[in-house]
């Protein structure tokens, strides 16, 4: 009876071990499930968030492209802060992606091949979010040139940037996908692992503990207690078992989710690449317009040749911000008197293009026929035929121009001047090896600009200035695009005392190398900052 008492006990010793491990293993399976749908919800997150990353930069590249075409203030108003909204998601989202952030999901611990892809994205993303405070910097700036100015370069610099920032967000949520994948895979590895290991144990437990101890149940009325507690353990474990089939039929629902996702993420990347497209295209044939304006622009300036043959010395300093200019400059020679010009429209790119080239026919047209018409006289035609050209006195039109015009007068040796907010600089001889910089003032007034009050119209006026030609050794006239231009290191405008002393350390040069001088300075004191206006200086030996 006592070694009857030993078998059972060790029997049942025995079933409780094998019962022990298969629980260990479907809680082990259990556990390793609940870890891996919490990952998979990080996962989900993850992939979700990169695809809102991808459509929060197509906004911005959209957003930008009606701000820069809209011409209603109130419509810009609310461009520029659906704008700022887009933008600040946008910083918080790469922040939350790149593992910076924990704002909009736990902290993510980014895998190396990931981390170089957002390594590549940086720089693209950095112009992008350069441009997009070149924008916001827009909407604390009173002066609308320099609002435009901004808007331009910032929507520049999204639009440039913005398709490798979409190709490398879309191989970064594709990598996001496959890591989802492989952890489903892996799982499924595991999960697969632990059910054949727990089947191989219940198998053993079968043969080597659970027949041996049936027959002897059978045989014997003592154990029909140890039956029930056996039923009992048995109804568990197929309890676990239901369990871990339902496990089984989750993680296939999620792995058919994850396809999905990634499928919709496919078909978002492809429609995302069609817009970029007709984007560059649109792009493409703007700068083509612009392009072939600028051929015309070109052709209607004077010739250089004609400009050098005229004067002994002298020397253009001319850059266009837009490609195509509101600045020009204009030369005519007649009967001894050299007249030059620098006209300063308003705006830049092409509206200033369209001032420009009204304000070169209105030169033409004024000079012509007249050999002995004073500056002043040309300034105050000038600017009544932009009055009646643009219909200023009846419609909202306030364009106009900032002008200076000098004529060399060679038979009379003497230097005409008038200017309207342009000034003339030159250097006086004082002796036979020594000069000084002087200034002439322009009138306050500019050309055109909209109708005056009667009182404030009735005192216009362009000042001529005469200059004995044989003590003028050499002067200037510009228009104020070099001395407004912001430096990168100092983020100052140049200002018209550097540029007197900039002179005066240059002007004995020979014009040329004059010239290449402040070109030079000026590519120098701009950097990286973005060209504020249109460009332009001419110099001349008398």
């Amino acid at each position: 009876m006592k070694s009857t008492s030993k078998a059972v006990k060790k029997l049942t010793r025995s079933y409780q071990i094998a019962l022990g491990l298969i629980a260990i293993l479907l809680i082990g399976g259990q556990v390793v499930v609940q870890v891996f749908l919490k990952g998979q919800r990080e996962d989900a997150k993850i992939l979700n968030l990169a695809g809102q990353q991808r459509m929060l930069s197509q906004q911005l590249g959209k957003t930008v492209l009606l701000i820069r075409q809209s011409t209603h203030e109130e419509e810009r108003t609310t461009l520029l802060k659906y704008f700022q909204d887009s933008f600040q998601q946008f910083l918080l989202t790469q922040q939350n992606l790149m593992g910076y952030d924990n704002t909009l999901i736990n902290k993510i611990n980014n895998p190396p091949h990931i981390q170089a892809l957002y390594e590549q994205q940086k720089i693209y993303y950095d112009n992008m979010i350069a441009g997009g405070r070149q924008i916001m910097l827009s909407t604390t700036q009173e002066d609308s040139t320099h609002r435009h100015t901004s808007v331009t370069e910032g929507t520049r610099l999204i639009l440039k940037n913005e398709g490798r920032f979409l190709l490398l967000m879309g191989q970064i949520a594709d990598a996001y996908a496959e890591e989802s994948r492989e952890d489903v895979s892996y799982l499924s590895i595991i999960e697969v692992s632990i059910l054949i290991v727990a089947l191989i144990v219940l198998g053993i437990d079968l043969l080597v503990i659970f027949e041996p101890l049936t027959k002897y149940l059978i045989e014997n009325d003592e154990t029909k207690e140890l039956n029930a507690k056996l039923k009992k353990a048995n109804e568990g474990l197929e309890e676990q078992k239901t369990k871990l089939i339902k496990n089984q039929r989750f993680i296939e629902q999620v792995r058919k989710v994850t396809e999905e996702k990634n499928k919709e993420l496919e078909e978002q990347t492809k429609l995302m690449f069609r817009q970029h497209e007709k984007i560059e295209k649109s792009t493409k044939k703007l700068n083509e317009s612009i392009r072939y304006a600028e051929r015309i622009q070109k052709a209607m300036f004077v010739r250089r040749k004609k400009i050098r043959d005229a004067f002994i010395d002298n020397f253009i300093v001319f850059r266009p911000r837009d490609i195509v200019s509101g600045d020009f400059y204009w030369f005519k020679e007649r009967d001894g008197r050299k007249l030059m010009a620098v006209v300063d429209c308003t705006g830049h790119g092409v509206p200033g293009a369209f001032m420009s080239l009204i304000g070169m026919d209105l030169m033409a047209h004024i000079c012509s026929g007249k050999p002995q018409i004073e500056p002043s006289t040309i300034l105050e035609e000038l600017h009544y035929g932009i009055f009646r050209l643009l219909k200023q006195g009846q419609s909202k039109n306030r364009d106009g121009m900032d002008a200076s015009i000098c004529i060399y007068d060679t038979k009379r040796q003497r230097l005409e001047f008038a200017g309207a907010k342009q000034h003339l600089y030159y250097f006086r001889k004082l002796d036979q090896d020594s000069h000084e910089i002087q200034i002439i003032k322009g009138s306050v007034f500019p050309i055109g600009g909209g109708k005056l009050p009667p009182a404030k119209e009735a005192k216009r006026s362009y000042p001529i200035s005469i200059l004995d030609a044989n003590k003028v050794y050499a002067f200037y006239l510009m228009s104020d695009g070099y001395i407004d231009q912001f430096g990168q290191e100092t983020g100052r405008k140049f200002l018209i005392t550097h540029f007197k002393t900039k002179l005066t350390e240059i002007y004995q040069l020979p014009m040329r190398q004059q010239q290449r001088i402040l070109e030079r300075t000026f590519e120098e004191w701009k950097g990286e900052t973005a060209q504020t206006d249109d460009v332009l200086v001419v110099g001349v030996k008398v």
